[in-house]
């Protein structure tokens, strides 16, 4: 019989397969922290404050049974506005829209923005930007130009979602100037989901004075914040972001009517 000499596992062979487990596992890591970066969703409303070029606003609630009386639904609703007109930035032309992802809330914004404003003594249009293809012509109504009027609501129908014609452009700038001899403030309202190709978004924060952008916590995606913040134009301000979905409401303390 042959003996098989038995080599020792050395220090150093020791130190190889160490140091091969730990750049094994660091790489790793660092790929899932990678991955997470750019095609994660946003968590919370907290981490809005590490984007500097986004101007965090508030939490919207997921639904109502966040609330424990009306009295606590309407501080709510309240609180988002004053915290908007608080803001330097909120000028007479908004451009307000959900990011992918965010609860299609704008309608209820518009509603408490336009309540609360009349109480003030000033009037306020919401011009709703949709499909052409959706849009139904109002029987006994003109377009002033790009813009439809009816019932007290304005319409502006959209051929392309990914970008504003030369020729839209002007007549939406023509319409709002003959708009606004009456209206003190107008929200140009995206009520569907923008869309993150195309030039649109950079359009409309170029032609609005501010912008206010809704996302949703956990559902939308972190590369849709930094397609915002590319497209704002240099000069403007950087737009204000209310975040859907909230379970709580830490500015309201439990039992506060």
């Amino acid at each position: 019989d042959f003996a098989v000499e038995e080599k020792p596992f050395n220090k150093k062979n020791l130190a190889i397969a160490l140091f091969a487990a730990m750049f094994l596992t660091g790489a790793f890591a660092m790929t899932m922290v990678l991955l997470e970066i750019a095609f994660g969703r946003v968590r919370d409303f907290k981490e809005l404050s590490y984007y500097s070029e986004l101007n965090p606003i508030g939490e919207i609630p997921a639904n109502d049974a966040v609330f424990e009386n009306e009295a606590q639904k309407k501080t709510c609703w309240n609180e988002l506005f004053y915290r908007v007109q608080n803001q330097d930035f909120m000028k007479d032309l908004v451009f307000l829209a959900p990011l992918p992802g965010a609860a299609l809330a704008t309608d209820r914004l518009c509603d408490v923005f336009e309540w609360n404003y009349a109480v003030g003594g000033r009037r306020m249009l919401r011009l709703t930007i949709v499909p052409s293809m959706e849009f139904v012509e109002p029987s006994g109504s003109e377009p002033l130009g790009a813009v439809w009027i009816a019932d007290g609501r304005a319409v502006l129908p959209l051929e392309n979602p990914y970008l504003l014609s030369p020729s839209e452009l002007q007549l939406l700038t023509s319409d709002l100037a003959e708009l606004r001899r009456t209206y003190d403030v107008v929200f140009i309202v995206l009520a569907a989901p923008l869309k993150l190709r195309g030039v649109f978004l950079g359009q409309m924060l170029q032609f609005c004075d501010c912008a206010i952008l809704l996302l949703g916590e956990g559902t939308t995606s972190r590369h849709a914040l930094r397609h915002v913040m590319n497209c704002n134009p240099k000069g403007k301000p950087f737009p204000s972001v209310f975040a859907t979905g909230a379970k709580t409401l830490p500015f309201l303390a439990k039992g506060d009517a």
